[in-house]
């Protein structure tokens, strides 16, 4: 039986998730509604990495903040361009703020009291 060795290639890691950051690779297209996601590892990855200098954070923050709806919350991605079907989403909201975080934004431009409300018509009468 052979030895197999596998290496960690930092570098080709760092090239990838900086990739993933400007582009949206072909076989995650179908996932545009989930970019937001896709774009949250990427930067969590570059951070972990030490790489965040990598990516323009400016740019990335402004895409994110790009994805905010008036009513509160953040939707997925660009996919849905009629403001009548965008509509913000828990998961990507959470996305949205801890990326935002982790690439030193303030969260100032955050609408906050949209994201409360929109919560609050999530919660159920019983309070769960």
């Amino acid at each position: 039986m052979s030895s197999l060795s596998l290496s960690f290639d930092k570098e080709r890691h760092i090239r990838y998730f900086a990739h993933c950051l400007r582009q949206l690779p072909g076989a995650y297209t179908s996932l545009d509604t989930s970019r937001l996601t896709l774009v949250h590892f990427a930067v969590q990855a570059l951070n972990l990495l030490g790489a965040l200098d990598k990516v323009n954070p400016n740019k990335v923050v402004e895409w994110i903040y790009f994805q905010q709806v008036d009513e509160g919350g953040f939707t997925g991605g660009n996919s849905v361009s009629d403001n009548n079907y965008r509509y913000g989403h828990i998961a990507m909201t959470y996305t949205a703020l801890c990326t935002l975080q982790t690439l030193g934004d303030d969260l100032s431009r955050v609408n906050k009291k949209g994201i409360l409300t929109s919560l609050k018509l999530l919660q159920r009468q019983d309070g769960r």
